[in-house]
């Protein structure tokens, strides 16, 4: 036995040694033994019903001093009751017959109960009485029921195990206060509660067949391991023993005593390391939490290896010290009051959720802990904190929400964020009358013409740098958000004047005006914005939104790279366009559409070479209707396949008739084809098919594609524009120059013209930049052996530029207005010279 054993053993039998003259002398016999089954130490009523001095019972073997009568009956010796209470069942009982040195016989009852010491060795206990009173002495007092049941009070008091006395139906009768220890259950309040209440609903049949068996055979003790709930809604492991209760006189009771051991550790990993003291110790040494013991004043007593290595400071420097120098100011009351409110209960456990710990280097920690009474456990006379660092629990908190509310790509907020500060710009709005703030909402013009022509990463590399120009032209309390795609919104917030709107969507178009290298090529990107200023009339951010939106539509329309401020009257041109979008479906049948015919000029002759069949619609209702704003709705609701062959088949009707009168001219016909035109199966065929109709040779037939198209689909475009060229008609690209194809891939395209795009032209006199531009693919058309058209030319000075750059062709309203087919007609009998 190790030097703690002993001493523990020895402070043991002084505290019974001092109990029993306290008491005056006990009625019963009480003697420990170690799990050999040598006495440790008796008091003298054992020695007296046994008849020997207490000296010589010491290290006696209690199985030879209360050897078993041996059943004749029975084959098989039984086991001795001090082994049966050592194998499991913690409660054994034998009865005895002894003599006297006289030579008097009597019956002494013993108790046999395992008590854990010092763990985790096993004692016996043993109590013992007489059933009758064979051995007591004329004039001795006599023995009463009451001393026996201070025993056993006292015994139950002090058990580690729960000890428990109940009805044969499970209703308490009494627990003992290690209830409260290892349950949480008041022993007081648990009278008249069922057990059946505490026990898992699994194990319920099990006891109830346990109970019955008790109560038929009361010989028999019966083990049982099973699960108990605690007070705080979770089940413990626990073996309990059941015994029948007898009467004094030695009858059966409808009684049961239960004595239940906590074995949930035992069955744990846990509990091995806890019962050996060496592993424990290194548990707490390598645990990665700060562990700190202090007494009941909060000076601190210990701190874990653990706290030296998460905190950097030394443990020593700071025994005895208190430890709010190392807390954050505003947060030393919180954990005031968790540390008091822990002292106030032993064994209360408290936890302190969410505090900060700064680190030896001041960098501040985020902790919660664990608060717990242990000033009653002589082990550690104090309070103990279990301190876990979730500092990076929280920041992954923080970078969750950032990540929630923010758009991976720019790192700009998104659209719930946006939405959010503009909730919160509204309520200003509301609660102050002068606060004034706006809306833009961008989007990028032909962005999908980029993100096709040089790849997706290009693209994401555009994003990233727009949005990095946006965010440097906006202050500090201001919102740059990308909403989705190319789309981006700003919150401009505390406006001094609503002009400041317009002034920044102004800087915002400078600022983008300047090219961005992409893919070792220079791009220019532009941006449509709509501008909304708040007024008292909304009440919801999405309603800002969706009139931004509007505005940022009517941009587009009004020719891209532009701003315009959201006003009632774009409420009601969308109700118009969703009219339009109905309408144009039935513009055939209502004979409401005309082919128009604007010329196109050879700079050589200046004389008329050919015309670009161009559509207007006569609505019954609105009159005249734009292109600019039919065409886009005729796209977006497929209208324009239908529409597009009717086109074709009327311009290659009027081109035959111009060859019939004037069969000395040879003119040219363009006809425009839809992105969607193009990706239709049968397109080969039905441009065959209205040739054919209309007997028109394929060489006086031209088919202008836009360079979006190409680049969206090379594969398919390339296919389609060979079959075509086999055929015999001509092919343009139309707006060239914004659609970013590369000379690579221009080069092996059967294309005969290229059309600059106008936004080129109608600056040129006044823009270097446009005019190097015009220039350079004059000159690439030149070399690849291609003719170039210029369009959108007005002015004299276009005209002259044009001829000196060497460009073949040029339309525009220098030359004509788009026509009628009659005003055409007239045109070319007229044959006019530039």
């Amino acid at each position: 036995m190790s030097g703690y054993a002993h001493a523990v053993v020895g402070q043991l039998r002084e505290v019974l040694d001092r109990v029993e003259d306290a008491l005056g002398g006990l009625a019963d016999g009480i003697a420990w033994t170690d799990e050999t089954g040598r006495v440790q130490w008796c008091n003298l009523r054992f020695a007296q019903l046994v008849g020997r001095p207490r000296s010589e019972l010491c290290s006696i073997d209690v199985v030879k001093l209360f050897p078993l009568e041996r059943d004749r009956t029975c084959q098989k010796f039984p086991q001795h009751p001090f082994r049966l209470a050592l194998t499991g069942s913690n409660y054994t009982r034998q009865v005895y017959r002894s003599r006297d040195p006289n030579g008097r016989s009597g019956l002494l009852e013993v108790f046999y109960i395992v008590l854990s010491i010092v763990s985790p060795r096993r004692n016996v206990l043993l109590v013992m009485r007489e059933l009758n009173s064979r051995f007591q002495e004329p004039g001795e007092p006599k023995l009463e029921n009451a001393d026996i049941s201070t025993l056993y009070q006292l015994l139950a008091d002090h058990s580690t195990d729960w000890i428990s006395r109940q009805t044969s139906d499970g209703v308490f009768l009494y627990t003992s206060p290690a209830g409260q220890r290892l349950l949480g259950y008041n022993p007081d309040r648990s009278i008249g509660r069922s057990a059946f209440e505490l026990y898992h609903p699994s194990d319920i049949d099990k006891l109830r067949r346990v109970y019955e068996e008790v109560v038929r055979h009361p010989e028999t003790p019966i083990s049982l391991a099973h699960r108990i709930r605690h007070q705080n809604e979770y089940y413990l492991w626990f073996e309990t023993t059941f015994n029948a209760v007898r009467s004094p006189q030695g009858e059966v009771t409808q009684e049961i005593v239960t004595v239940s051991r906590d074995v949930t550790d035992r069955l744990s990993y846990q509990t091995t390391l806890q019962r050996n003291e060496k592993r424990f110790r290194a548990l707490i040494e390598n645990v990665t939490d700060a562990i700190f013991i202090f007494d009941a004043r909060g000076k601190l007593r210990y701190a874990s290896p653990s706290a030296e290595k998460l905190l950097g400071y030394a443990s020593e420097k700071y025994l005895g010290q208190f430890p709010f120098q190392f807390l954050e100011k505003r947060e030393i009351p919180q954990v005031k009051r968790a540390f008091y409110k822990a002292r106030r209960f032993p064994g209360q456990c408290e936890i302190l959720k969410e505090f900060t710990i700064y680190h030896a280097d001041g960098t501040p920690l985020i902790f919660e802990a664990a608060i717990t009474n242990l000033l009653s456990e002589p082990a550690l006379e104090g309070i103990v904190v279990n301190c876990h660092n979730i500092t990076e629990r929280k920041q992954a908190e923080v970078q969750l929400r950032h990540d929630a509310l923010h758009d991976p790509l720019t790192g700009l907020p998104n659209r719930t964020l946006f939405m959010e500060r503009l909730s919160q710009a509204i309520a200003e709005k509301q609660r102050q009358q002068t606060y004034k703030f706006a809306v833009l909402y961008l989007d990028l013009d032909r962005f999908k013409s980029i993100n096709d022509s040089l790849g997706h990463l290009a693209g994401d590399r555009l994003l990233i740098e727009v949005a990095k120009r946006l965010k440097s032209l906006v202050r500090q309390n201001d919102t740059v958000a990308r909403l989705s795609g190319d789309e981006f919104a700003i919150l401009l917030q505390d406006m001094i004047d609503d002009s400041n709107a317009q002034l920044l969507a102004d800087r915002l178009q400078t600022a983008l005006q300047d090219p961005l290298e992409l893919e070792y090529q220079e791009v220019f990107v532009t941006a449509s914005i709509g501008i909304v200023l708040a007024d008292d009339l909304y009440q919801t951010p999405s309603d800002i939104l969706r009139d931004a939106d509007t505005a940022m539509y009517r941009a587009k329309q009004l020719g891209k790279a532009r701003q315009e401020t959201f006003d009632i009257t774009m409420s009601k041109n969308n109700l118009k366009q969703l009219r339009l979008g109905v309408d144009l479906r039935h513009a055939l049948d209502r004979n409401e559409l005309e082919p128009f015919y604007q010329p196109i000029v050879s700079l050589k002759t200046g004389r008329i070479s050919g015309f670009e069949v161009l559509l207007r619609w006569n609505h019954d209702e609105f009159g005249r209707v734009s292109p600019d704003e039919f065409i886009p709705i005729a796209e977006e609701t497929g209208a324009i396949v239908p529409l597009g062959w009717w086109v074709l088949s009327r311009a290659c009707h009027q081109m035959k008739r111009w060859r019939k009168q004037f069969p000395t001219r040879r003119l040219m016909v363009c006809v425009n084809l839809s992105g969607r035109q193009f990706s239709q199966p049968s397109i080969v065929e039905r441009v065959e098919q209205a040739l054919k109709v209309t007997h028109l040779d394929p060489c006086y037939l031209k088919l202008e594609i836009t360079e979006t198209t190409i680049v969206e689909n090379e594969a398919t475009v390339m296919n389609t524009l060979q079959r075509l060229k086999k055929m015999g008609v001509k092919l343009s690209i139309d707006d060239f120059g914004t659609g970013y194809s590369s000379l690579s891939r221009l080069r092996n395209f059967p294309i005969d013209t290229l059309k600059i795009d106008k936004s080129f032209v109608q600056t040129m006199e006044r823009d270097r930049g446009n005019l190097a531009i015009t220039k350079s693919i004059v000159m690439l058309a030149e070399t690849l052996d291609i003719s170039t058209v210029a369009e959108g030319v007005e002015i004299p000075e276009h005209l002259h530029q044009l001829r000196q750059l060497g460009c073949e062709y040029a339309q525009g309203y220098l030359f004509s207005r788009p026509v009628n087919a009659e005003q055409a007609s007239e045109l070319i009998a007229d044959n006019p010279q530039w």
